[in-house]
């Protein structure tokens, strides 16, 4: 299925990924075009895995700056992969984001990144908000970034739409009940 082919090409591109921060392999990795690699994929499968998982690759090269790594992913020209490939890498930089004081300036570099970013980067700090925030507890985080003032509403949409399926599926109904009272705030 183009499931399976999808998820076949991420371990691909995340095999690609360790092997090329791997020194005994000797591979030199282009910095100032990390995706070239991407772009020559012919199957749309392998060129959204590749995309969506040479983040760590943008987030390395970058010394894990948010900002910096982003403006790689304006490069990519097609809409749709530029969107997954932002989502991706905002999610990854989330681990970075929850370890510093406020995240408003991560919100920043999503509003500074072309339109077309804007929402899937927002989206993609919710869903990273829960996966990185403190065991038992990611969905404060993830709903206070959510309900930003500072953002749009069709951020705000996109980012609760990442943030409340793993509230449903991950936490007792006691825990679904508390974040969905803080939801509707």
């Amino acid at each position: 299925t183009e499931y399976e082919k999808q998820i076949c090409g991420t371990g691909i591109f995340n095999s690609l990924e360790a092997i090329y921060q791997d020194p005994k392999y000797k591979l030199n990795l282009n910095k100032k075009d990390p995706f070239w690699i991407c772009r020559q994929q012919e199957k749309p499968y392998f060129k959204r895995a590749c995309f969506d998982d040479f983040k760590d690759i943008i987030m390395v090269i970058t010394n894990q700056d948010f900002a910096k790594a982003a403006k790689f992913v304006e490069g990519i020209k097609e809409d749709d992969y530029a969107n997954g490939a932002i989502d991706n890498l905002a999610t990854y930089a989330a681990y970075f984001i929850l370890r510093q004081p406020s995240y408003d300036y991560a919100i920043d570099i999503c509003h500074n990144l072309q339109f077309r970013l804007h929402t899937n980067c927002i989206a993609g700090l919710g869903a990273g908000f829960m996966t990185a925030g403190v065991p038992g507890q990611e969905y404060l985080k993830a709903i206070e970034i959510c309900h930003s003032p500072r953002i749009t509403n069709d951020e705000r949409a996109a980012c609760f739409e990442r943030v409340l399926r793993p509230i449903g599926l991950r936490y007792s109904p006691a825990v679904c009940r508390q974040a969905f009272t803080l939801v509707h705030e």
